[in-house]
């Protein structure tokens, strides 16, 4: 089964991938409410 063995990696790769980018996503909407409460503010 090596199809199946390299199907786990290229999961493995991707869930990384989601995890990276949804914490980047985090951050960038975090840093987008940040300003807009700043402005809310003013």
């Amino acid at each position: 089964m090596k199809f199946g063995s390299n199907f786990d990696k290229e999961k493995e790769f991707l869930n990384g991938k989601d995890l990276r980018l949804k914490s980047h996503l985090d951050s960038y909407f975090e840093s987008f409410r940040e300003s807009f409460d700043t402005e809310q503010d003013q």
